[in-house]
């Protein structure tokens, strides 16, 4: 009989006068919401997928790219150097010839509306 294995993050704060302790509990509580609302973003757009429907598609990508933005603020990594991960990400996947660029152009599209402001 194999061993039962639970993965669980366990938030215990040192109280302490300058109230680092709860800004660190909050800090993993907030990690831990926004795991759970991206992997809910995740399963509404597959959901969405399934069903054709456009705006629950659309609003669980939105759901996702702003979970994901959040929870890289909250693990130390700024909206600004994100940007430029997801830039180079692109441009390595343009060279590679990714799918998305050889049949569509889809990678550079992005390239370049990221670049020049997104919206």
């Amino acid at each position: 009989m194999g061993a039962e294995v639970r993965a669980r993050t366990e938030v215990v704060a040192v109280s302490r006068a300058d109230g680092v302790g709860a800004d660190i509990a909050r800090n993993l509580q907030a990690i831990e919401r926004l795991k759970a609302d991206l992997a809910a973003g995740v399963a509404a757009l597959y959901q969405g997928m399934y069903r054709n429907e456009d705006a629950a598609i659309e609003d669980a990508l939105a759901d996702v790219v702003a979970s994901a933005f959040l929870l890289s603020q909250r693990l130390g990594i700024s909206y600004a150097s994100l940007d430029g991960a997801v830039l180079r990400r692109l441009r390595a996947m343009a060279e590679q010839g990714h799918e998305a660029e050889a049949w569509f152009g889809d990678c550079s599209t992005l390239m370049k509306y990221l670049q020049d402001g997104a919206g």
